[in-house]
């Protein structure tokens, strides 16, 4: 208490007969003194939730592809986790692997993980791709297509280094066979446009 006067350079207590009393200093301190262990007790539930998964604010960056079904995993996600803020960011997989490079996300959706940045990745969800044929194309009414069929069309695609692109060449290379690529395309549904305007044919994600 000797300290504290010293410091504050005012008494804090005046003796009234035999009882203590808190002067006018002594009361704004212990005012003060009762608002911060208050804020100090906010501060620790407030740590305890985000320890907790109760309240915070999640960032997650997302390859286009996922638009199609990301709101409808968030969904009850959130009805769950009433306190987490979703920020949900969709990108190209070029956009998005820069963010990542960035660290600017808590969160990566993509169908192919990067082999150059170092991360942990979790799968969680098939993604099949389709072929995508005009209405009246021969092979649009076959079943049981074989992969040689397709290979000497012409294929409307994604940019290079989307995820789709990736795995559609990657699975020619690994038949040795020769992908011709018609037209470059930024987006899924230019692309289905340019499909039913019998400019080619296309894979792309079966939940687009």
């Amino acid at each position: 208490m000797r300290l504290l006067h010293e410091e504050i350079g005012l008494p804090l207590i005046e003796l009234i007969g035999k009882k203590v009393f808190l002067t006018q200093a002594g009361e704004e301190l212990y005012s003060t003194c009762s608002a911060w262990l208050d804020s100090w007790g906010r501060f620790e539930q407030t740590i305890s939730d985000l320890k907790g998964v109760k309240q915070g604010r999640l960032s997650i960056a997302a390859v286009t592809t996922t638009k199609y079904f990301m709101p409808r995993i968030l969904g009850p996600f959130c009805s769950h986790f009433p306190g987490i803020d979703i920020a949900l960011e969709v990108v190209n997989r070029d956009r998005l692997l820069e963010r990542m490079a960035h660290n600017q996300d808590d969160l990566y959706v993509m169908g192919i993980p990067p082999e150059d940045i170092a991360c942990q990745s979790e799968p969680f969800l098939d993604n099949p791709l389709v072929v995508l044929a005009p209405q009246f194309h021969p092979l649009a009414a076959k079943r049981n297509i074989q992969f040689s069929e397709i290979a000497g069309e012409q294929f409307i695609l994604r940019e290079q280094g989307s995820g789709t692109r990736l795995a559609i060449e990657k699975m020619f290379r690994e038949r040795g066979l020769p992908l011709r690529v018609k037209m470059e395309l930024g987006s899924n549904e230019a692309i289905k446009q340019a499909v039913a305007g019998e400019l080619g044919l296309s894979v792309l994600s079966m939940s687009t």
